[in-house]
């Protein structure tokens, strides 16, 4: 399924209108407090700001970071990574100057970000360029869960966060014409998969009945 975000008529400060998709997916954009509260156990896991990587160099396609690999898919004359260093003035006057380090790439930046672990859920800091939409696409192994899109006018740093959607391995965000304007990912955080009750029930079971075979041999 796929829904498009739609802005309110001022967009420099705005609270965006939110998108609900199937499976109960949220995916919230430049609104901070909604996704903390869909997902209240989300913890940063990346800000770019010691990745062990080169700063403002081309990273070939991809590298791995804090148990998460970054991608890019697009860009010539290969797909190239880079992690703009403050102070950057690349991505368009709604975004101004940038004061962290931020995710970008050469040519029109298209992202996918893997987890080593399936998680619940995701949020991230998203710096846009107002030069065409955006498309955030959600899958568990290769199964697309869920995927939303937001409309080109928007030139600022927003945020866009899923939860709800059950176990997510990866992600992807599809930017338009980011080799005149960058597009950028930062702040990027995680919430944990949480067992359903029967999981918590089957491991009850079983460290009963491991701890009944200990006791048993302990007698032997």
């Amino acid at each position: 399924m796929t829904c498009r975000l739609l802005a309110t008529a001022s967009i420099a400060g705005a609270a965006l209108v939110a998108w609900a998709g199937s499976a109960n997916a949220t995916v919230f954009v430049n609104n901070q407090a909604a996704y903390n509260a869909a997902a209240p156990t989300a913890a940063l896991v990346e800000d770019f700001e010691a990745t062990g990587q080169p700063v403002d160099a081309l990273i070939t396609a991809s590298f791995s970071h804090n148990g998460v690999t970054f991608l890019g898919l697009a860009g010539s004359p290969v797909p190239n990574l880079v992690i703009a260093s403050a102070g950057y003035t690349n991505f368009g006057a709604g975004v101004g100057t940038t004061t962290t380090k931020i995710l970008t790439a050469n040519g029109d930046e298209s992202f996918v970000v893997t987890f080593a672990s399936a998680v619940s859920a995701f949020g991230f800091d998203a710096y846009f360029n107002g030069l065409g939409p955006t498309t955030l696409s959600v899958f568990n192994g290769i199964s697309l869960v869920d995927s939303a899109s937001t409309a080109g006018a928007f030139d600022f740093k927003g945020h866009l966060g899923v939860a709800g959607v059950g176990p997510i391995t990866s992600f992807t965000w599809i930017t338009t014409q980011g080799g005149v304007l960058n597009t950028g990912i930062d702040n990027l955080t995680t919430a944990a998969v949480v067992p359903e009750p029967s999981t918590w029930a089957l491991l009850a079971l079983g460290l009963a009945a491991m701890a009944g075979l200990s006791r048993r041999q302990s007698r032997g």
